[in-house]
């Protein structure tokens, strides 16, 4: 490995790194000031704070990732990954599965990340909304003012607090799914 794709593997693994201990803030010292993530197949384009903000969602979910690297360049690294976390366990959803692409740029910071997602939720992008339904019809009843709160309009509000509050409301759900049976 030359020396260039080296620096390139250890940036991205430090960054990774960083996220897996839930660190967002030394994650946000890995990234280029004007960095972008794009995701494969949707019109979707994100800045670094909504970057760390979209993140906090997976240390409010209790986040758990592993990858490997699939391929490195002098300043690209590609990586399968495979995720999961609570809000996903908590509606019996399999992992995720995605790739992703990390360009990095001359001040050795990530320029540039593309998010492909894999999968089966890659093929069916209302696995998630059918899952939850049976979720927010409860929280219709026992807990409408948590669930305005977290999924106004239908949209699921991707944030730290946003995160923490599903998940204990699937909890509740849960428990109460089971004292019923």
């Amino acid at each position: 490995m030359v020396q260039a794709e080296q620096a390139a593997v250890q940036h991205v693994e430090a960054y990774l790194s960083d996220l897996q201990h839930h660190d967002l803030e030394a994650a946000s010292e890995h990234l280029a000031d004007d960095v972008v993530m794009t995701f494969a197949g949707a019109d979707i384009a994100m800045n670094k704070e909504q970057i760390i903000s979209a993140l906090g969602w997976d240390v409010g979910a209790k986040g758990r990732f592993s990858f490997e690297r699939l391929s490195a360049s002098d300043a690209t690294v590609t990586i399968a990954l495979t995720e999961t976390n609570d809000f996903l366990d908590l509606l019996e959803l399999p992992l995720i599965e995605a790739e992703m692409t990390f360009a990095i740029n001359a001040d050795a910071r990530i320029q540039s990340i593309v998010y492909k997602q894999a999968g089966a939720a890659s093929t069916d992008p209302e696995t998630v909304q059918r899952a939850l339904a049976p979720a927010v019809s409860w929280a219709e009843r026992h807990a409408p003012e948590t669930l305005a709160e977290i999924y106004p309009q239908g949209r699921i509000q991707y944030s730290r607090e946003s995160a923490g509050k599903w998940v204990e409301l699937l909890r509740r759900w849960r428990t109460s799914q089971n004292s019923v049976n």
